[in-house]
């Protein structure tokens, strides 16, 4: 049996299990972008979206306030609309990836910008590394995956090419333990690097020697990876990802398949992004939806069982999620979207066929 609770205000609704494991304690949004918002990242207090308007917008937030700070256009010529489908945000720097295939630096502390040639088709998603404060990532639809030191943006530290498809997504694991063979070196840090793509794999990089893990998405569940998310490293490498329809995927490097697979019932649902929040998965749909999917591993790793401990409903495509956590709460940001984040045919298809809207939205749960 389950139960529904609205909150009309806010233009949420929840449903979840009749034992309550996670509650929404408010939600706060506002309008964001023109056009589809796609990304959302977060420092601290800062939150900062990107959408396909052609500009950044940033914020400044805490409990249940949203105040817009700065607005950056990206294209330098108004009749040029270039989509930012990208962003991350650390300290006062943000990195956005376009649809022209460029990387821009914006410094939030003025108008100081600089801009990388970074691909020939469109960046889909970037990330800073968190060994460092000037290492970022890119992926695209070019197939490749590049590291960059924002220092020196004439070449690539490493071209990543393997993929022959798009690459969708990316994700890092930061490590200050001993290496291993399937991390990258800077300075005293280490860093893996995990991409996935419409070539109908997820892909484990290993920098130091030029080489890397291939893990294949069954052809008869989809030929699309859209997002990713590495859960763990030890005792080896487990991660998430998410198709274009409707399942999520657990997969061990152990076993090098997946150990799990949960559908979220219904062949037009898109899984735009996972995000790791301890015993958690938060996934977010093309149809408003914010699951928080609880995994659990057995057989010493070999297997994986998810449930959805609870389901919340958005007014837009769930496209990307980031959070800040403390011992008492559980801070969500949300970029909503009126349509899925790299466009393709995907659409967005709420529930009793609501309109989706373009919002920035800012939900505080109790764990």
């Amino acid at each position: 049996m389950e139960y529904v609770g609205y909150f009309p205000s806010q233009g949420v609704s929840a449903r979840q299990s009749p034992i309550i494991m996670v509650e929404l304690v408010s939600s706060n949004q506002k309008r964001s972008h023109r056009n589809c918002a796609t990304s959302v990242g977060v420092y601290g207090s800062s939150v900062v979206t990107g959408g396909k308007d052609s500009c950044v917008l940033l914020y400044d937030c805490t409990l249940g306030h949203i105040r817009n700070s700065g607005r950056y256009e990206i294209s330098a010529v108004s009749a040029v609309r270039t989509n930012v489908l990208s962003v991350d945000i650390v300290g006062e720097r943000v990195i956005c990836g376009t649809s022209s295939g460029q990387l821009h630096i914006l410094d939030t502390r003025g108008n100081g910008s600089n801009r990388i040639l970074a691909h020939v088709g469109q960046v889909s998603c970037v990330k800073w590394l968190e060994a460092t404060r000037n290492i970022v990532c890119s992926t695209s639809l070019d197939g490749k995956a590049k590291v960059w030191d924002i220092r020196h943006t004439s070449i690539a530290l490493h071209e990543l090419i393997g993929h022959t498809s798009g690459v969708n997504s990316c994700d890092s694991l930061p490590n200050t333990s001993s290496q291993d063979e399937f991390s990258m070196g800077f300075t005293d840090y280490l860093e893996r690097l995990l991409t996935v793509g419409s070539d109908r794999t997820a892909r484990l990089w290993n920098l130091n020697s030029g080489t890397h893990l291939v893990f294949k998405i069954p052809p008869t569940l989809s030929q699309n990876a859209e997002s990713c998310c590495i859960i763990c490293s030890k005792p080896h490498y487990i991660f998430a990802t998410g198709l274009d329809t409707e399942y999520l995927l657990i997969f061990s490097l152990k076993l090098n398949k997946h150990i799990g697979q949960f559908s979220l019932g219904g062949t037009n649902v898109w899984i735009n992004c996972i995000r790791l929040c301890g015993p958690y998965l938060l996934v977010g749909t093309n149809t408003g939806k914010l699951l928080f999917i609880r995994y659990t591993f057995h057989d010493n790793y070999s297997n994986c069982t998810l449930e959805i401990a609870c389901s919340f409903d958005y007014q837009g495509s769930v496209n990307d999620i980031r959070f800040e956590q403390d011992k008492d709460s559980l801070c969500v940001y949300l970029a909503l979207g009126t349509e899925v984040r790299l466009g393709r045919w995907g659409e967005c298809q709420l529930a009793m066929d609501a309109k989706p809207h373009n919002l920035i939205n800012q939900s505080v749960f109790k764990i």
